[in-house]
């Protein structure tokens, strides 16, 4: 055998062991890429939660608290505030429980609605409340 022959024998078992490799990198992806869209349709196939309708504003001093009926399918909720009845700039997301809004102006009216949220998205707004805190 010449060493030209050596050679080229030396890569095709070279590019054989490639090959076998790449095969096996291709199981694995379309593995990982199988698991990727059975969790993507499990999360399409979730709905988003139902909407908060029971709000409850109990004023106090330069404060509110705000609780609510929990709804099916909700992680967490998102409560929108303000002081002015068609302008809601203020928003507190994440909340999983009764939550005080403190730091209110006494004397002030106050509107706040809520939605519900989960990982298929934001529920339809709660119906407006409006309280004054003393």
């Amino acid at each position: 055998m010449t060493q030209e022959e050596a050679i080229l024998i030396s890569l095709a078992q070279q590019l054989q062991a490639d090959i076998t490799s790449l095969q096996s990198a291709i199981g694995l992806l379309q593995q990982v890429t199988a698991q990727i869209l059975t969790n993507t349709q499990a999360t399409d196939n979730q709905l988003k939660p139902a909407t908060p309708i029971t709000l409850t504003l109990t004023p106090g001093p330069g404060q509110i608290t705000i609780a609510w009926n929990a709804v099916s399918g909700a992680e967490t909720y998102t409560i929108y505030w303000g002081s002015n009845p068609s302008a809601y700039g203020n928003v507190i997301r994440g909340i999983t429980n009764t939550y005080i809004l403190s730091g209110l102006t006494p004397g002030q009216q106050y509107w706040v609605y809520m939605t519900a949220v989960n990982r298929a998205g934001e529920s339809a707004p709660s119906p407006i409340s409006s309280t004054t805190p003393s």
